[in-house]
């Protein structure tokens, strides 16, 4: 067993830490999580799992033989590929310029899909804008979809505490996995426990969060 040790400053709420290097960390969508007797993620949820089970149906170019990559697989755990299947883990980006051409890329595909959409819609995006696999990276294999922009932002904050507590580094790999509305267990039907990880009250804080869930969480963000 290898492990990984740092001290990355951009990991605000805690100092350095270690991860074990040869386990592949799974970000977990709960797609039941209520806050304030409200939904806060269920549009995201059911987004992520069109694209990664049904994406032929999913925009842009729907009806192609698309092959969205992210999806857990207990089976084939790393990041390789295997036959018939979406081929390996996301890679978490934290360069700006990767991030802004994902989201060049996949907001005015959008704005071409939804003319004139308004607010509380939004524009989601999967794969994340901040892995190597976003919409920037390929021509067809990614998806989008409008979205309330606060379930948009709740998601989007819950993914920046995700990587801060799991020292998800550039180039990290990782795998998507999600608890459908109205079940308990992951859509993957892996095994074992399911770790819940309640998010800080104060990232429901959305100053920085547009319509387009345009936002750069990379951990709590103070209260105002």
């Amino acid at each position: 067993m290898a492990f990984i040790c740092d001290s990355a400053a951009w990991i605000t709420a805690y100092s350095g830490g270690c991860i074990v290097s040869n386990v592949r960390p799974v970000f977990v969508l709960n797609a039941n999580e209520k806050k304030k007797n409200k939904y806060v993620v269920r549009e995201t949820a059911a987004h992520i799992i069109k694209a990664l089970y049904a994406p032929g149906t999913t925009n842009p170019n729907p009806g192609t033989a698309k092959r969205i990559p992210g999806k857990f697989d207990s089976a084939n755990s790393g990041c390789g590929s295997s036959p018939g299947k979406p081929s390996g883990c996301l890679h978490r980006t934290r360069i700006n310029s990767t991030i802004s051409n994902n989201r060049a890329v996949a907001i005015p595909m959008c704005r071409t899909l939804w003319s004139g959409y308004r607010s509380p819609q939004s524009c989601d995006e999967f794969p994340f804008a901040s892995t190597h696999e976003g919409a920037a990276s390929t021509s067809n294999q990614y998806s989008v979809e409008l979205i309330d922009v606060k379930d948009n932002c709740s998601s989007g904050s819950r993914l920046g505490v995700w990587y801060m507590r799991n020292r998800i580094r550039e180039g990290s790999p990782f795998a998507v996995d999600v608890i459908p509305f109205g079940q308990t267990r992951p859509i993957s039907g892996a095994p074992g426990v399911i770790v819940t990880d309640p998010l800080p009250d104060e990232a429901d804080y959305f100053d920085r969060c547009t319509i387009d869930g345009v936002g750069e969480f990379i951990g709590p963000i103070p209260p105002q």
